[in-house]
């Protein structure tokens, strides 16, 4: 019986405190004056009817595309040259190669 009763009284004791601890903590943290709003005499973000914008009139500039870490250049299949053709475009400039099908 003495062991039950401990055991109520510790429970009893520990819901108390954490009680107590929760409304010193709420005291510690109000925030005594309420949220004043600073931009109330701006103009609203949204409109009650819809109207048209000019885009010519809009000064803004659009930045390149940010480019993957996985991207990579697709090359068109004419795009790469062997070393060997490569090399007949550079001793003979007017020269054109013809490519076969297959490659």
């Amino acid at each position: 019986m003495n062991a039950l009763l401990s055991a109520t009284f510790a429970i009893a004791s520990s819901i108390g405190a954490c009680i107590a601890a929760a409304s010193v903590a709420s005291l510690v943290l109000a925030k005594p004056e309420p949220p004043a709003f600073a931009d109330l005499d701006s103009p609203d973000l949204w409109t009650a009817k819809p109207f048209r914008i000019d885009p010519g009139k809009q000064r803004y500039e659009r930045l390149p595309p940010a480019m993957s870490t996985y991207a990579v250049q697709a090359q068109s299949k004419y795009a790469a040259r062997t070393a060997v053709e490569q090399a007949m475009l550079t001793a003979y400039p007017t020269i054109q190669i013809v490519r076969s099908a297959g490659r």
